[in-house]
């Protein structure tokens, strides 16, 4: 079954009318970018738009732009399992196989209440200096870990963008397509997590109520070496956006991580890090649970991993420890424009800042000559819209909007979903909107060279794909007259 890509999910999403079968949300208002197109945000198979209904209900949509296996009847397993709890760091869904309507064709899609609230790493962000609050945050990641654990279940992907924290300070978990739930009978899961987050050896055919444990140790161990007098400057130092301070390249190689040496030397967390540091060259069915982990009077197993165990090569910026998502140049147009609806990297020279103003002023960097153009698409360009300028500034050590021409000539690296915008003359530029200000990462010439060529990425993960013919113009939005 082939999905539809992010450009079609955005047009059908322009007239919710025509788009979705239940009444409900054919007369919802879909959330708007400050460019006045539906805001989509990615997550595992799906691209999320939050959808107001007319009595003020809201709802995250999630539209699939993958194929699932068994999606359907696995939800169905978790629907009937969640309904017998009573958890709040649940959300109420419901699975729709005929959803939205693209191409004249019936789509699934889940409707969850949408929740109130900051993502992790944005809270974890806003609070460095409130050690308190995430010491909390801590303490009840070890409570949901264990209350999963009591159920035999497991999320799958538990990760910075799959917990919110409310107003109150209270965590949710989102996002459940990876979900373990008893009684289940697939022997494999239809995903492996976000990797910043996950063992080293987890694969596919590792599916039980386990699936967890790894994640649910780095997270909270991740939140007590923030909640230390050094905790800002191990997040200024080690976050990315798509992490909270351990990587891949940690898990893979820890004996030479500089993040564990330097952890070590922190006597308030040492002994907990030289213990996880031994769970990541452990197997992966090895690895205790939370509460086993804090136990000091409990026995881990340590056996070792598979001798064969791909190790990620040293480098010394900290920088270059991506390993979730495909590798480009920011010159590859015709590449780069077929990941629409991906969370891709992309890196190379910027050539000029801009500044344009809508409702509000938003920033584009670009890369290549603006008068670069290939087919009907323009260069790839990072988007900075006025919520995240702030803290972007803040971020990159910016005094003032202008001191954005700093950029110019220098070499960086960008994390995030890839879009395609239409411009009023009918060219499309291929583009990633910042959500964090952490995915930006100025590189040295060298460091994008070693990207692009793999080394500095994992061999699984196609970083070049082979040049296709650029994808269809998307279609103008239907309209409701």
């Amino acid at each position: 079954m082939s999905y539809p890509s992010m450009s079609e999910y955005r047009e059908v999403l322009q007239n919710p009318r025509l788009a979705f079968k239940e009444s409900e949300l054919q007369n919802a208002t879909v959330k708007q970018t400050p460019l006045g197109l539906p805001s989509l945000v990615s997550g595992g198979f799906a691209l999320t738009a939050c959808l107001t209904t007319q009595t003020g209900s809201r709802w995250a949509i999630r539209c699939f732009h993958k194929e699932v296996p068994d999606l359907q009847e696995r939800y169905r397993y978790i629907s009937n399992f969640l309904q017998n709890t009573n958890d709040i760091f649940f959300v109420k869904f419901k699975y729709e196989p005929e959803g939205i309507k693209v191409r004249g064709s019936w789509y699934p899609i889940v409707k969850m209440a949408w929740v109130d609230g900051q993502s992790l790493n944005g809270y974890i962000e806003d609070n460095l200096s409130q050690p308190s609050r995430l010491q909390g945050l801590a303490d009840q990641i070890k409570q949901v870990s264990a209350r999963l654990h009591a159920l035999k279940m497991a999320h799958g992907d538990l990760q910075h963008g799959n917990i919110l924290v409310r107003n109150n300070g209270s965590i949710t978990l989102i996002d459940y397509d990876g979900m373990y739930v008893p009684q289940m009978p697939y022997k494999q899961s239809n995903e492996i997590g976000h990797v910043a987050f996950q063992h080293p050896e987890r694969g596919q055919s590792f599916f039980n109520d386990k699936i967890d444990c790894f994640s649910s140790i780095t997270i909270y161990l991740s939140l007590l070496c923030l909640a230390t007098s050094s905790g800002k400057d191990i997040w200024n130092k080690y976050h990315t956006g798509e992490n909270l301070i351990f990587s891949r390249k940690d898990y893979q190689d820890p004996a030479n991580s500089t993040l564990f040496s330097e952890l070590k030397k922190n006597s308030h967390v040492a002994s907990l890090v030289s213990r996880f540091q031994e769970i990541c060259l452990n197997r992966v069915e090895d690895v205790p649970s939370i509460e086993q982990f804090l136990n000091s009077n409990s026995k881990i197993i340590l056996r070792k991993a598979l001798p064969n165990r791909r190790l990620l090569p040293s480098i010394s910026s900290p920088i270059a420890i991506q390993g979730q998502f495909n590798v480009f140049s920011a010159s590859q147009i015709r590449e780069i424009v077929q990941q629409d609806g991906n969370k891709i990297t992309v890196c190379g020279k910027v050539s000029k800042v801009d500044y344009e103003t809508f409702s509000e002023k938003i920033v584009f960097i670009n890369f290549v000559s603006s008068q670069y153009k290939t087919d009907n698409y323009r260069p790839f360009t990072i988007v900075v819209f006025p919520n995240l300028l702030k803290n972007f500034y803040k971020v990159q050590n910016l005094q003032s909007p202008s001191d954005l021409k700093s950029f110019e000539n220098k070499y960086f690296k960008v994390t995030g979903l890839l879009e395609l915008y239409k411009k009023k003359n009918g060219d499309y530029t291929p583009q990633i909107s910042l959500e964090d200000p952490y995915q930006l990462v100025e590189i040295t010439k060298n460091e994008a060279d070693r990207l692009l060529s793999g080394v500095d990425t994992p061999t699984t993960l196609n970083t070049v794909p082979t040049p296709v013919p650029p994808p269809p113009p998307p279609k103008k939005p239907a309209s409701s007259s």
